[in-house]
């Protein structure tokens, strides 16, 4: 999807900057990931 028109380009760009401002640091993600990963049962972990 292409946006051209200037106020749909700044709506775009604003909810952009809002889910970005909200996003975790690469660091902070990994650390719920792991955090994430330790509550799943060992009953419901993939064996390899």
């Amino acid at each position: 999807m292409l946006f051209e028109d200037p106020e749909d380009m700044a709506t775009h760009a604003q909810i952009f900057e809002t889910l970005r401002s909200a996003a975790l640091t690469p660091d902070q993600s990994l650390s719920f990931i792991r955090r994430a990963m330790k509550e799943i049962p060992e009953s419901e972990r993939e064996k390899e």
